[in-house]
């Protein structure tokens, strides 16, 4: 299926960019040389002179900088703003907190990130009615970051247990 979806975000960029280009505002042309230029300054140990020793992590770490310039995000405030509220919950808090965490704010270890899960679910299980979803949300929260230190995806993770599910349902009901 990823080539039939890859076609179709080709037909979107065709057609947005012949629209585009219809209204006077860019063209193809324009689409490419965009991104050129952005391959280019964000990837300075490729095009440029910036040595990273072929370390992945230093990469990702330049990568994060040039973007957080580049978008003039300044603050803590301007990082957590850039965060599309779009994402799926549990995928935006990873990214908030992966933000947060650059600015050496929010849980810092795998074992500070279990003991706020564990207060979360100690706060569910007396939560009041009108509590409730506060509570759940919190503990979402901090199992998403104990993922993403344990470098887990919580919404790939997520999915897989409701695809488990479901497939383990539809054998009962079979």
């Amino acid at each position: 299926m990823l080539c039939e979806e890859l076609g179709d975000v080709l037909l979107q960029v065709a057609m947005h960019t012949q629209m585009e280009q219809e209204q006077g505002r860019f063209s193809a042309q324009d689409v490419c040389t965009g991104v050129c230029r952005k391959l280019i300054r964000r990837h300075p140990h490729i095009f440029g002179t910036a040595q990273v020793n072929d370390n992945a992590e230093q990469v990702l770490e330049r990568w994060e900088q040039l973007k957080r310039t580049e978008k003039k995000r300044e603050s803590l405030a301007d990082d957590l703003a850039d965060v599309p509220a779009a994402l799926p919950a549990l995928m935006r808090a990873q990214k908030m907190q992966k933000r947060a965490a650059a600015h050496g704010i929010g849980l810092a270890d795998e074992r500070s990130a279990a003991q706020a899960m564990c207060a979360a679910v100690q706060r569910l299980q007396s939560a009041e009615p009108e509590e409730l979803e506060i509570a759940l949300g919190e503990l979402l929260f901090c199992a998403a970051g104990y993922g993403r230190l344990r470098g887990a995806d919580a919404e790939q993770a997520l999915e897989r247990v409701n695809t488990a599910f479901r497939a383990a349902a539809e054998k009962q009901t079979v």
